[in-house]
């Protein structure tokens, strides 16, 4: 390891023939012991290195199996998932089934009279939107009659016969483009269409947790209508809201209004909160889309 000069002051040192062999001797073991050394070495490299290639071997195939598991992970949560959906329906059409059996024992006066609450709200609600359509007729023809004051000042020329009498025409409804008014529940317990002798006049959106959940505006409107009870007659807590072009919106069962007639709302805005008042089996929204005062098949209009 010292190389050839420390070799030859080593055997040259010696101060007689057997101190050199003796020496010699010492030399060659040492170089023999030392050549074993560096070949055990060079095995030792070896194997480690072809220990080194299996492992890393063995990590990328454990790599692999970890990446194969995390999706086999995620199509698991997936499916957890899409099973508690399933559930959660499952569950609340049961409790639609139950509405439907309780009503169903109903007698027939029992259900006359349950009707008749329904007919009773309705009308009141038709009244709501008739006010509300000759306020606005009402604000439309004064602001014409000021503009045509205004041009008559300014002597900007003979405009007679220009502008709209106002007469209270019917407008045909354009395009829908509504928001869905319980954000991320969208399970429908309850369609539109004939249900226990009457016209279900909207649908009922429900789902697990779904109590105090945000009922938001469908379209920017104004608020036309507002009954809050506690009762278990009728809608109990609702909300009316009077859009353009003809359109109305109800949101019926609420545990609370968060707005009052009168105030101007945009798509998105909160309304009031889902509930379980008026004649109500469980919490859920009861949500109407009218169009000039009669009621529509909301689904049609998302």
């Amino acid at each position: 390891m010292s190389g050839n000069d420390s070799l030859m002051e080593a055997v040259v040192g010696a101060t007689d023939f057997y101190e050199m062999l003796s020496r010699m001797e010492m030399v060659n073991r040492i170089a023999k012991h030392d050549n074993d050394l560096i070949s055990e070495l060079k095995s030792d490299i070896e194997l480690l290195n072809t220990q080194k290639s299996a492992l890393e071997t063995d990590c990328l195939e454990l790599g692999m199996q970890k990446d194969e598991q995390e999706i086999r992970k995620a199509e698991f949560e997936d499916m957890k998932l899409e099973a508690n959906r399933k559930y959660e329906e499952s569950q609340e059409y049961m409790q639609t089934l139950k509405r439907q059996q309780d009503v169903a024992k109903l007698s027939a006066d029992e259900l006359k009279k349950m009707n008749a609450e329904f007919e009773a709200e309705e009308a009141k609600i038709l009244a709501m939107e008739e006010a509300a359509r000759k306020k606005a007729e009402a604000e439309k023809k004064a602001a014409e009659e000021a503009a045509k004051k205004a041009s008559q000042s300014n002597n900007t020329g003979d405009k007679k016969g220009s502008g709209s009498s106002g007469g209270g025409t019917t407008v045909e409804p354009k395009s829908g483009n509504f928001t869905w008014p319980v954000p991320g529940y969208y399970y429908i317990s309850s369609g539109y269409g004939q249900r226990w002798g009457k016209l279900h006049s909207g649908i009922d959106i429900a789902g697990s947790g779904i109590h105090g959940k945000s009922v938001v505006a469908a379209k920017s409107g104004t608020v036309s209508g507002v009954t809050v009870s506690t009762g278990t007659t009728g809608y109990g807590t609702y909300v009316l809201i009077t859009h353009a072009d003809g359109y109305s919106t109800l949101y019926a069962h609420l545990s609370s209004a968060d707005v009052s007639v009168g105030d101007k709302v945009s798509a998105g805005d909160r309304v009031g909160a889902v509930g379980n008042t008026g004649h109500s089996y469980g919490s859920h929204l009861h949500f109407e889309i009218r169009v000039n005062g009669v009621a529509k098949n909301p689904q049609n209009y998302f």
